[in-house]
């Protein structure tokens, strides 16, 4: 692994390298020392799967024709896991057959690289995946912070809601004055008139509820005598 440490850096980001050609490894590692990055190297698939059993790089380069699983299998592989699915994969091949690059990109990577290498291409390739996973990495983390803090005001709003309907739930005795009917406001001084009030400034004080006014058979009979006058004409 080559690891170049800055301590007021970002973390350098770490690309997994597979290949069963001693040689390409050697000369991918020393192509990418260029560039501030980790870089792990693996010369099969077998031992791919092993080392992304504890880490995760930022970017695997992903040799396509190798002994036992070859690098479309090992590509299904990881695209089918939830673990590992988002991991960008760029094919090194020396097939560059349209249906064999096809191939690469239905599996699901984003770019090849063709043999011989050429350094200037590879970095350039490396670089521009590196910078759109950092993005989506950004945005991801974001939208996590996002759903973590909705869920957050859900819970404050389901409180405050609750909180008041507990407010606005009338409960035990009201103290109602027995000679004017008036009520006394909560947690209001019993001595301070203005601490009792009717019963449509308390409701509107103390619940939710909306008043509306009508008039009782009893109170219409006393306001408007004459409209229950018998008519005593016949």
């Amino acid at each position: 692994m080559n690891a170049k440490e800055d301590s007021t850096a970002e973390p350098s980001p770490t690309i997994l390298i597979v290949d069963d050609v001693h040689e390409n490894l050697f000369i991918l590692r020393r192509i990418l020392e260029q560039i501030n990055c980790d870089t792990i190297m693996a010369n099969g698939a077998s031992k791919a799967l092993a080392e992304l059993v504890d880490k995760i790089p930022d970017l695997i380069l992903l040799d396509i024709m190798m002994p036992g699983m070859d690098g479309y299998e090992l590509c299904r592989r990881l695209k089918a896991s939830h673990k590992t699915k988002d991991i960008p994969v760029i094919f090194l091949t020396a097939k560059t057959g349209s249906g064999d690059i096809a191939k690469g990109f239905q599996l699901g990577a984003v770019d090849y690289v063709t043999k011989p290498f050429k350094a200037v291409e590879l970095l350039a390739r490396v670089q521009t995946q590196l910078e759109l996973k950092i993005g989506r990495d950004i945005i991801l983390e974001k939208n996590r912070r996002l759903k973590e803090k909705n869920k957050q005001l859900e819970k404050i709003n389901a409180d405050l809601e609750h909180a008041l309907m507990e407010i606005k739930t009338l409960r035990g005795f009201l103290p109602v004055c027995s000679n004017c009917k008036k009520i006394k406001l909560i947690d209001a001084d019993s001595d301070e008139p203005e601490s009792w009030v009717v019963l449509d400034a308390f409701f509107k004080r103390h619940t939710a509820a909306q008043l509306t006014h009508t008039i009782c058979p009893k109170c219409s009979q006393k306001l408007y005598p004459e409209l229950f006058e018998e008519d005593d004409s016949d």
